[in-house]
């Protein structure tokens, strides 16, 4: 089902140990978020938990300042979240799984929330790579 996108699946890693659910990360393109994210499915799991919620974005292409196109889709997810007080990070980086690795270590990150609207995203996730213990939402785009 995950690799399939068909709908929204938790991926969890099979010696998975419940905690708390304090930090989120949401990987975002930045790309058309008012159609392509499904803010009512992801604020329901944002609801359970209340955690502090990182928006992330990874794109090799980033330099100094961002483009005014990434500042009015960041204010459509700043808005659209508004309510859990989002922190946002441009990562300028070639490898998304290592950038994400790193930001999951870095700011201890406890769910993965992700949009993926390419079939190579999630069969990347299923690499031995792949750290056992991330635990990830595959949301399926709108």
């Amino acid at each position: 089902m995950a690799r399939q996108g068909s709908c929204p699946v938790i991926i969890v890693p099979p010696k998975a140990r419940f905690k708390e659910i304090k930090n989120v990360l949401l990987a975002s393109d930045f790309k058309n978020v008012a159609t392509t994210t499904p803010f009512a499915q992801i604020k329901s799991v944002l609801d359970i938990f209340k955690p502090h919620l990182h928006i992330v974005n990874v794109d090799s292409e980033h330099y100094v300042e961002l483009t005014q196109e990434y500042k009015h889709e960041r204010a459509k997810l700043e808005s659209s979240f508004q309510e859990y007080n989002p922190e946002f990070y441009f990562i300028r980086l070639y490898d998304f799984l290592d950038a994400i690795s790193n930001f999951t270590v870095d700011k201890n990150i406890d769910l993965i929330v992700t949009v993926p609207k390419k079939q190579s995203f999630l069969s990347a996730l299923f690499r031995p790579a792949i750290p056992k213990n991330w635990l990830i939402i595959a949301m399926c785009p709108l």
